[in-house]
């Protein structure tokens, strides 16, 4: 390995953990509300500074979704692989998840805009 080899070699590291640092440690939001898509509904806007739980009628059936001070997340659902229960509550702005079979999806907003552009499932 040559000289001009390591100096290439070095740079590429930093060049790494610079874009891990930029776009991955970025500062987040609180969560202030969500928007709830569900197939044949309009999307439904909720404040996330209550508790509450949500009955959402969907293609495979009821999903139940929780409210608590704060945050949100996917209570029950009829679908098989649970995935959207398993991922938790959804506590910053910008965070996003989805019952693709029942097709449900949730997303949380902060005091700025979402980092999506556009979601399509």
């Amino acid at each position: 390995m040559t000289r001009a080899d390591r100096i290439i070699f070095i740079l590429a590291i930093l060049f790494i953990l610079w874009l891990y640092h930029h776009y991955w440690t970025i500062e987040r939001t609180p969560a202030a509300y969500a928007i709830i898509r569900a197939p044949n509904q309009l999307p439904l806007l909720v404040k996330l500074n209550s508790s509450q739980q949500l009955s959402i009628t969907a293609a495979l059936g009821e999903t139940i979704i929780e409210i608590q001070a704060g945050k949100i997340r996917f209570l029950a659902s009829p679908c098989r692989g649970k995935q959207c229960i398993h991922t938790g509550w959804l506590t910053h702005g910008g965070d996003f998840t989805a019952c693709l079979p029942n097709r449900i999806s949730i997303e949380v907003r902060g005091a700025d805009h979402s980092k999506f552009d556009s979601i399509a499932y």
